[in-house]
């Protein structure tokens, strides 16, 4: 496909070679290439796709994060307003946690 849309080779590879999430250390991305072609100039390069955590809170599907989530959200007035308190208070959870186990 790379060369079909004629691609330079440094950017396939680097495609290539972008890493997984999982062996990712730190604040998790994932990385993405954008293309733009023009008569005038050609734009190309890589970007990352950066989870916020209430993005992370709703598309977590492991079953006891599942189960709570519909608890959490069935006693919020809001769906959307839940999402933002709770996704917030577990993120605020997760720093202190890795900020206290710093110590």
């Amino acid at each position: 496909m790379g060369k079909d849309i004629a691609l330079p080779e440094v950017t396939q590879h680097a495609i290539m070679n972008y890493p997984l999430p999982d062996h990712q250390s730190g604040q998790k991305y994932s990385p993405f290439t954008y293309l733009h072609t023009d008569s005038a100039r050609n734009l190309c390069g890589t970007a990352h796709n950066v989870a916020s955590p209430e993005m992370l809170y709703c598309s977590s599907s492991s079953g006891e994060h599942f189960d709570r989530r519909a608890r959490e959200l069935r006693r919020s007035s809001s769906v959307v307003e839940g999402i933002i308190l709770h996704s917030n208070r577990r993120s605020e959870n997760k720093h202190e946690i890795v900020t206290n186990s710093h110590l």
